[in-house]
């Protein structure tokens, strides 16, 4: 028999620029809660999520805010599914797993696409999000015309400005790494140093159509 819950379809948290649209909540409560005083949700599910980094605490706020407002209902655990993370255009796609919050807000989110190819940790410390994430053949925005081999990053997430400290992609056969300071403002603008080292010229001109023209390696910094 199916696990007795209630499921709420496209719901809306937050107002203006905060809005954030949620596809699918599924509440799985504790039978033994449903005939008490109050109601004990195991599990709350949120499906269908596209999330900016930037909105990570005040999406958890709100979900903290809600539970400690009601004296009826208990919350335990929140899971994500098909869950979107990024900054600006730039995201990591069908990602699911736990969101610890605490009455403060945002504590952890530890989250994997269902391949396992994609792994992403968001920790709260002090005031600012520290961020990890290692992931394979990796569209880093919805209409790239070529994933990344692979991508290994480090950065921390404060005052709406993404650090990106360490970096390491995969790409045409070589790698590029450095460092970046990405705003995510009204407009999202970056400054760093990039290097790329050994990128085969052929596969670089094939994504812009001008394979026969180019050929070797290309190294370079910008």
């Amino acid at each position: 028999y199916p696990a007795p819950g209630i499921t709420l379809n496209e719901v809306v948290v937050g107002k203006n620029d905060q809005k954030i649209t949620i596809g699918k909540i599924r509440m799985l409560p504790v039978v033994s809660s449903m005939l008490g005083e109050k109601l004990v949700l195991r599990k709350l599910v949120l499906s269908d999520i596209d999330l900016s980094i930037k909105h990570i605490e005040t999406f958890s706020k709100h979900l903290a805010s809600a539970a400690a407002a009601s004296s009826n209902i208990a919350l335990n655990r929140v899971f994500l599914e098909k869950t979107s993370i990024g900054v600006g255009k730039l995201a990591v796609s069908g990602l699911e797993g736990e969101l610890l919050i605490s009455a403060q807000g945002f504590g952890q989110m530890i989250l994997s696409s269902h391949d396992k190819k994609s792994e992403l940790e968001i920790n709260r410390k002090n005031n600012q999000l520290e961020i990890t994430l290692d992931t394979f053949d990796w569209y880093p925005f919805e209409k790239a015309a070529t994933p990344f081999q692979s991508a290994n990053i480090t950065a921390i997430y404060q005052n709406n400005t993404l650090t990106i400290n360490t970096m390491d992609l995969r790409i045409y056969g070589g790698m590029i790494e450095g460092k970046l300071a990405v705003a995510d403002n009204n407009a999202v603008t970056m400054r760093g140093d990039i290097s790329f080292k050994r990128l085969d010229s052929m596969q670089l001109g094939n994504t812009f159509g001008i394979e026969p023209l180019l050929s070797g390696e290309i190294s370079g910094d910008l």
